[in-house]
């Protein structure tokens, strides 16, 4: 959990902006302005991958499909994680992240996509702002 509120708050301050003018930026920028700033997130993150997150975790990319809103997080895991119990984690540290919040609240989803480290998907989690309330 710890690995992900860290690996959040990196994301948070990712963007050129401070984290609380950075919130009031994304709710009042045109949506176009949104999916800019989230793509190039995802291409900072896919540039570090892979990288390894703790002992058994690696985070092997990031995307942003604009068609969609979704950014995606890759993660290869070499254990068999209780998925309700990750789900929980995800939501709680997506939802607690301000910079996060706000662009889910302008329709931006994220993704985390699990695969095993023969690269055979697990399950994928999606957290909307709908998760928050």
């Amino acid at each position: 959990m710890l690995k992900l509120i860290l690996l959040l708050a990196v994301f948070a301050f990712s963007l050129p902006l401070q984290a609380s003018s950075l919130i009031d930026k994304i709710a009042r920028a045109p949506m176009s302005q949104v999916r800019s700033w989230t793509a190039e997130v995802a291409q900072g993150y896919a540039k570090e991958a892979p990288k390894q997150i703790n002992r058994n975790t690696w985070l092997q990319g990031t995307s942003f499909v604009e068609a969609t809103d979704t950014l995606i997080y890759y993660y290869q895991i070499n254990a068999s994680p209780n998925r309700e119990v990750l789900r929980q984690q995800l939501v709680a540290g997506v939802c607690s992240n301000e910079v996060l919040h706000a662009l889910m609240k302008r329709g931006i989803v994220i993704q985390y996509y699990y695969a095993s480290y023969d690269n055979s998907h697990l399950f994928t989690e999606n957290v909307n702002s709908s998760n928050c309330e």
